[in-house]
């Protein structure tokens, strides 16, 4: 039996060793993105043994102290979780059984709200059935802890929960295992803060910095132009400027934290965190060294004169509204810009090297009833004709329009769309 590990107890006299045990993590990301997190972990300092990939995720094995920087600069993940217990199962009435005897007087849940999100790992469902009847177990087991102990009844708030836990299941060689989280950050981490109002099939902004990641070296090393043909809200520019000039994707968040106290991420209002004034005044310093570094990165995008670097089109006017919003919220007006524009007739004014970049309609998602196939040919031939020296991507999901782009596949790369299985087409163009 796996319990918490001392250094997150509520204690105030926690040491310095203390908070740098290592603990274990599970971070979540789209599905297949897990590599692409665990290269970004491990170029972030975390040792490549200690990283191991799961289902939508990577096991992180690292201090608590380390994984609480890293929250701020991760691109690819949605949420990180600490462990907190694991127990074998047989069912799902084990749960409660189980799961009662852990301490979770701890956090105080007596005078906070919570709310319990359960998960399946591979071949679990079967047994386990519905995550919603495993959620109220393990509900249940809390609740009668605290009233077993003469406690309040704590309360459930499903919408806007002070604290969550994550309950995942997963199928072992014999039984199955329970695992406890604690989501650290609350509000999943693609929510940037930069996006104003949602457009019809937006894609998470963490999904698209996964993708950009993937040609990261491109953009930032040989300082290539990047051109996206239909821009949207504008939220692969928006990920490519943040990569390219190395501004973490919380930094909405940081600045709102530093100037108006807004503690985004769920960590700041454990208990746990409050009192162990050591941990707590080494990661507030270091928000505020953050602070500081993207200031100063904003303050450098106006006044000093430079050519605009990301440029955006789409046919839809209103599309380009919600993209002009996007980048005024995120402060990168001198970086980025956007018009409405026909991507089989737009041609860039660079014409030696450069990235162009296209997520045109799936032709399944908004339901568009028209032909497709000849859009995708033509535009792969309006790559071909005008974006010479260019390298291309090309954000799609069904085969049969795949196959209408009359170029040749340097690489692809799978990945989800929410339940959209996609591939990213790489092209060289000659």
């Amino acid at each position: 039996m796996c319990r918490m590990n001392a250094a997150i107890q509520v204690d105030a006299t926690m040491s310095e060793n203390q908070n740098r045990e290592e603990n274990t993590f599970f971070i979540t990301c789209p599905l297949g993105v897990e590599e692409i997190l665990r290269e970004e972990l491990a170029g972030a300092g975390f040792s490549f043994e200690n990283l191991t990939i799961r289902s939508s995720g990577v096991k992180v094995s690292a201090p608590l102290e380390k994984i609480l920087r890293a929250i701020f600069h991760l691109r690819s993940a949605d949420r990180v979780y600490l462990l907190l217990d694991s127990q074998s199962l047989e069912g799902q009435e084990d749960l409660y059984q189980k799961f009662f005897p852990f301490n979770w007087k701890q956090f105080s849940l007596d005078k906070k709200t919570f709310k319990i999100y359960t998960a399946f790992g591979p071949h679990s469902q079967k047994t386990f059935v519905n995550s919603l009847f495993c959620s109220q177990k393990l509900k249940d087991a809390i609740v009668d802890s605290y009233q077993q102990q003469g406690l309040k009844r704590p309360n459930v708030d499903t919408k806007y929960p002070q604290m969550e836990f994550f309950l995942y299941i997963e199928k072992e060689a014999i039984d199955y295992r329970g695992f406890l989280y604690l989501d650290l950050v609350g509000y999943p981490l693609h929510q940037r803060g930069y996006r104003l109002k949602q457009s019809i099939a937006p894609i998470k902004e963490n999904l698209a910095a996964a993708m950009i990641l993937g040609f990261k070296e491109k953009l930032v090393s040989q300082s290539l132009p990047f051109v996206d043909l239909m821009c949207g809200q504008a939220t692969f520019l928006i990920e490519a400027a943040l990569i390219k000039y190395s501004l973490p994707p919380t930094y909405l968040k940081i600045l709102s934290y530093n100037h108006k106290n807004i503690r985004h991420w769920s960590f700041l209002h454990h208990s746990w965190f409050l009192e162990n004034k050591q941990l707590s005044k080494e990661i507030r310093a270091y928000i505020e060294s953050l602070c500081l570094e993207i200031k100063q990165k904003l303050k450098s995008f106006t006044s000093q004169k430079r050519d605009v670097e990301f440029f955006g089109l789409d046919i839809s006017s209103y599309a380009i509204k919600l993209a002009q919003e996007n980048i005024q919220m995120a402060c990168l007006s001198s970086l980025i810009s956007v018009s409405v524009g026909d991507a089989l007739k737009y041609t860039p004014s660079k014409k030696d090297q450069g990235i162009v970049f296209c997520n045109p309609p799936y032709g399944n998602r908004l339901g568009q009833e028209e032909d497709l196939d000849s859009f995708y040919f033509d535009l792969g031939e309006h790559l071909k004709h005008s974006f010479k020296n260019y390298t291309a991507y090309i954000l799609t999901s069904k085969a049969d329009l795949r196959k209408k782009i009359s170029l040749r596949t340097k690489s692809r790369k799978q990945f989800f769309n929410g339940k959209i299985e996609v591939r990213l087409l790489e092209y060289e163009l000659f």
